[in-house]
Formats: structure tokens, C-alpha cells, sequence
């Protein structure tokens, strides 16, 4: 059973049937032909080690040959262990064979080392070498159809490190309108170290219409025009019409986009100031939904008894400048004044009607016979004349806005106001009650 340990340095020691070397016996001679194989790798390594430690995901596999010795052989981790002896301990590079330029950097890496800050390496002890075997394999022979280490593409690799060129292709994507074979090129490993190259190129991005600022592409022409050029350069790469040997070098990018056809290239005047691919690439926000017609005002909120889009045709002047006068008064500031000149106005509406239509303004008949009509009499008079041009709803309201002692706009309410000190209008009552009359008043100031 594999089980986990922790191991120093110095108790590391290199494999002699490691693959990456043939046949060679002894710690020096092994490291001597680790250091032949893997050259300024070796350094490499041991800088990313000083910088940053060991691999968190990566532990070593060792192998303990004798139970009485601290000793562990590295099945797995061969460079690591050869990087790690030499960092803790820069002699040893006095027994082996390297150029100076190496030698130095690995002396230098040396003297930043601080062996506390990866020890105890956390490592898996083997049983045996044949218990390994597989999980090495696995390691290093490949995908081994998916047992194995997958490789990212190029463009995963790419979307890890946030390559912009990956803009480019998926701007393509979305906007280039691609066949399933398009798509599937694309989606397969696609070359996208070879379209940087292309795109890098500040003779070629002129050519095509495209800028690159603070990291972010800009289109000089408008996106139906630029994607044509940048459609045809993703497909060509994708279905392998060109591959990196044809635009290795700057001559040949230029070649290339110069031999594509007329048809591709962006066309028309250029944008000003040029667009971001982000801001061709944001999504179009949906419709606003249909907003729903703004609440009607309350009736109460209004500061005049009479609404603003109510109209009379008047032709009596007094009458109508009455009516103005009862138009215009602010309620929330003169309600006395309001519900006095409504007063007025209903007076001078029922004599005007009651004369236009020759209602007798005087009883007639009766102990009371010439004596003159109230003007509650009169209101009434007026409601059982004009009445078969009211329906029945209208008449009633009117009847009891003017007529019941309970309104706050009937005659002897609107009375108490003008004689009564005590009585004072509310204006919300005052407004309130104006929708009982309207129809009324519609009919009689005709």
C-alpha cells in the first residue's frame, strides 16, 4: 500500500533506472547525466523553486530499498531531487561537468535557497517499483486515451491565461455565421499562438482595419465589414489552408493578407472614433416592456374645484366670469372664497336657466302665491326641467349635491358658509363633491 511521508533533502537519492538517463551507477554519475539530458532546464527548475516552492499537486513518489536506512530513492521527481541536492548543497556541482553560464546561475539560485520553506517534502512511499510503475506510466506516456496527463489545445491553454486573440476567434464565432465543419475546426485545437503571430503584426493590423490599445482590440469599420477579414484569417488557420511555416516571419504575414481577395478586406469609411470589440461584442439589451400608462391623478390632488379639462360654453358674461373666477381660486389657499363663489355660480346658473326657459321664479299658488322661490326651490325646479336630458345616475347625484343637507356643496351648506362663522370648508370636501354637478352644470349653462 502507498501511504504518505514527509523526507528532507538529504534523504532524497536519484534512481539509477530513472529512463531519462541509460545505465549509470553512483549519485554523481547519475546527476552528471540528468544534467547532460535536461541542460538549463535543471535551472529553470530550481528557479521555480526558490520563487515559488514545490509544486502543491505534483508530490514525488519514493521508494525505501532498506528499512534501516533513511534513505529514499525517487521513483518519480528525479529533476526535482537533482535540482533541490544542488540547491541545498552547491558543491556537488564541483563534481560535474557543465558550462560556466549554468554553473553560475545554479550557484546564484543556491544562495537564495532556504531549504525550511519546502521541508518536509510531502511525498508518497511506494512498496515497490512495480507498484509504481503504472502510476508513472500514466505520467508520462501520454493522454493514454483520457488515463493520463490531457493536455490543454492551444486555445485552452490560451482562455487560462486570458490571451486576447481569443476575442478575435470568439468575436468569429458568434459573428461569422460558420458552417458546422467551420465550427468544429475552430473548436478543434485551433492555432491560436499562429494567429497571434499575424495579428501582431502593426503592418498587417493596419491593413485589416484593427487596433490594439491597453490590451483590448478596435475595429476602424463597422463589425459587418471587419468581420469578413478576420473570419477569413480564423478559417484559413482552422481548416489548416495555412499553417505557421507560411507566416513565420513578417514578410509572409503581409504576403498573406495581401493575397486574400478584395471581397474580405473591411470596406467603406472607417469609424471615428474606432469601436471596441467589447463594445461590439456586448449583448443587445431586450425591448423595454411596454411601461403601463401613468396611474390617473386623485380628483383630491387638484387645487381647484373645478378640473382643469372642464369647459363650459357660457354665453352670459356674468355668468361665465363667475365661472373663471371659480376656475382659477386655489383652494388650498381660499376654500371660504370657494365654496362662496360656488354659491354664487349655482345662483347665477339656476336664474339664468329659469329665465332662458321661463320656469316661474315665484310660487303660484297658494296663501304663498307670488312670493319668490328659494333658491333650493328653484334648484329644484331647474333638476325636474332639465331632468329628462340628465340620466337617471346624473340626476340623482345632482339632486343630492345641491338639494341634501348632508352635502357638503348643497344649498343650505354652501349658505352656512357664507352665514355661518363657525362653518368652514374643507377643500378636499369641496373637490369631492364637484363630480356630482358637472353633468348638471353641462346641461343648464347651454
Amino acid at each position: 500500500m502507498a501511504e504518505d511521508v514527509e523526507v528532507h533533502i538529504s534523504d532524497l537519492r536519484l534512481d539509477p533506472e530513472n529512463p531519462r538517463i541509460t545505465g549509470e551507477n553512483g549519485q554523481i554519475n547519475i546527476r552528471q547525466a540528468l544534467i547532460d539530458d535536461q541542460g538549463s532546464k535543471i535551472a529553470e527548475l530550481a528557479a521555480d523553486i526558490v520563487r515559488y516552492q514545490l509544486n502543491p499537486m505534483d508530490r514525488m513518489m519514493l521508494l525505501k530499498p532498506d528499512v534501516n536506512k533513511n534513505e529514499y530513492i525517487a521513483l518519480e521527481g528525479n529533476r526535482r531531487t537533482a535540482a533541490l541536492q544542488i540547491l541545498e548543497n552547491p558543491d556537488l556541482l564541483k563534481d560535474l561537468s557543465l558550462p560556466d553560464a549554468l554553473r553560475n546561475k545554479l550557484v546564484d539560485l543556491a544562495d537564495k535557497f532556504e531549504p525550511d520553506v519546502v521541508e518536509p517534502i510531502k511525498a508518497v512511499l511506494m512498496p515497490s517499483r512495480e507498484a509504481a510503475r503504472r502510476w508513472i506510466e500514466l505520467r508520462h506516456t501520454g493522454q493514454n486515451g483520457g488515463r493520463g496527463i490531457v493536455d490543454w489545445n492551444g486555445v485552452q491553454t490560451a482562455r487560462f491565461r486570458g490571451d486576447k486573440m481569443l476575442k478575435l476567434v470568439e468575436f468569429v464565432k458568434v459573428k461569422g455565421s460558420l458552417t458546422s465543419e467551420e465550427s468544429a475546426a475552430v473548436d478543434n485545437n485551433f492555432p491560436i499562438t499562429t494567429l497571434d503571430r499575424i495579428i501582431s503584426n502593426p503592418t498587417v493590423r493596419q491593413k485589416i482595419g484593427i487596433q490594439i490599445a491597453d490590451g483590448e482590440f478596435y475595429f476602424s469599420y463597422p463589425a459587418e465589414q471587419q468581420i469578413k477579414i478576420v473570419k477569413r484569417i480564423v478559417i484559413d488557420l482552422a481548416l489548416k489552408k495555412i499553417n505557421v511555416s507560411a507566416v513565420k516571419n513578417s514578410d509572409q504575414q503581409i504576403a498573406y493578407v495581401d493575397s486574400l481577395p478584395a471581397s474580405v478586406l473591411p470596406a467603406g469609411p472607417k469609424i471615428k472614433p474606432p469601436v471596441s470589440l467589447a463594445d461590439v461584442m456586448a449583448p443587445t439589451p431586450p425591448p423595454s416592456p411596454p411601461q403601463p400608462p401613468p396611474p390617473q391623478p386623485s380628483p383630491l390632488s387638484r387645487k381647484t374645484l373645478v378640473p382643469k379639462g372642464f369647459a363650459l360654453a357660457i354665453p352670459n358674461q356674468k355668468v361665465a366670469q363667475i365661472f373663471y373666477e371659480l376656475r382659477m381660486l386655489n383652494l388650498e389657499k381660499f376654500p371660504v372664497s370657494g365654496a362662496t363663489t360656488m354659491r354664487s355660480f349655482v345662483e347665477a346658473t339656476v336664474d339664468v336657466y329659469c329665465s332662458a326657459n321661463s320656469i316661474p321664479v315665484v310660487q303660484q299658488s297658494g296663501k304663498h302665491a307670488g312670493k319668490a322661490l328659494t333658491l333650493s326651490e328653484k334648484v329644484e325646479a331647474v333638476l325636474v326641467h332639465a331632468g329628462p336630458k340628465l340620466t337617471n345616475q346624473e340626476r340623482t347625484a345632482a339632486r343630492t349635491s345641491l338639494t341634501s343637507k348632508d352635502s357638503v356643496i348643497s344649498i343650505s351648506r354652501l349658505h352656512e358658509y357664507v352665514h355661518n362663522p363657525a362653518m368652514f370648508p374643507s377643500k378636499n370636501d369641496l373637490v369631492a363633491a364637484w363630480s356630482g354637478v358637472e353633468a348638471f352644470f353641462k346641461v343648464v349653462c347651454k
